[in-house]
């Protein structure tokens, strides 16, 4: 008896520690924005150029949803919704449980912009999930399954830690269909996006429960041979691998090609590679406090 009391307590334990960390997306957006006259399609897009910080970013996010909850059809501008909700996480927010709620609603403005496809949205109101109709998804959906899968990932590396990312391991395997499909349909979209990911993924968890470092590697050079002007591989090449595995001098390689390329080249969006080089410079910056 006292055994199983104890298996119990032990179950009741793990269920507690974790139950912050569970990842749980829905397939339907909350809209948030108080706006209820939306802007023209062209000045929000003009508007989302122009993002450089916190405020800016937060009125882009509510210009988009104000516009969004009338058009639903507009997979472009779900698109660019999910990529600012990402983008507000990782630079603005600090607590886990912020961090969280933005990579989540990012996944859910992903999903609004697949269900744009018919054939995704009919396979959704027949019961499966989005990782189970990633074969209605093609090209003009590849930026919203990257987004999906992006929001999955930082929420592994921000916003959960240790045992809540063994208990939620099974969404790597979500995460790797959205990325197969991805890659069947142009692995070398977009300077190396889909390698980076998929690197991504195979390098967020232990080998244990199916990571694997060097197929991590194998994707990520694989990104950074076709990243171009992107700056999406090698300032992720430096965050995180070059500079916690102590390879300082390809992290400051990268993260100066980083800093010295043109915003206005093709690539992310503005908002991202301003974000990219105000990391860059930042990390730069601590390689050289902790050389001297």
């Amino acid at each position: 008896m006292m055994k199983q009391n104890l298996t119990v307590v032990c179950l009741f334990v793990l269920v507690l520690s974790t139950i912050t960390g569970c990842i749980h997306v829905s397939n339907e957006y909350e809209h948030r924005s108080r706006e209820t006259t939306p802007n023209t399609r062209n000045s929000i897009l003009g508007f989302s150029k122009q993002v450089h910080d916190e405020d800016t970013l937060k009125q882009s996010i509510q210009q988009l949803e104000a516009y969004l909850r009338q058009h639903r059809d507009d997979s472009e501008l779900w698109d660019l919704l999910a990529s600012q909700l990402i983008l507000e996480g990782a630079a603005y927010k600090t607590s886990k449980r912020s961090k969280r709620d933005c990579y989540q609603r990012a996944m859910s403005a992903a999903v609004a912009s697949m269900k744009v496809n018919s054939g995704f949205a009919d396979a959704l109101r027949k019961g499966a999930e989005p990782w189970e109709a990633v074969e209605h998804l093609d090209q003009s959906n590849m930026n919203a399954m990257l987004f999906w899968t992006t929001g999955l990932l930082y929420q592994f590396r921000e916003s959960m830690g240790g045992l809540a990312n063994v208990v939620n391991v099974k969404w790597i395997d979500h995460g790797r269909a959205m990325i197969n499909r991805m890659e069947a349909i142009d692995g070398n979209w977009n300077g190396g996006a889909m390698w980076f990911t998929k690197s991504l993924l195979f390098h967020a968890i232990p080998e244990s429960v199916g990571g694997d470092k060097k197929l991590a590697q194998e994707y990520l050079q694989r990104a950074i041979d076709v990243s171009d002007d992107w700056m999406l591989a090698r300032w992720g090449r430096a965050k995180y691998y070059s500079i916690p595995s102590g390879n300082l001098e390809l992290a400051k390689k990268d993260l100066n090609i980083v800093i010295e390329s043109p915003l206005n080249l093709k690539g992310e969006a503005m908002c991202w590679r301003r974000y990219f080089q105000r990391e860059a410079r930042a990390m730069l910056e601590s390689i050289k406090s902790d050389e001297n």
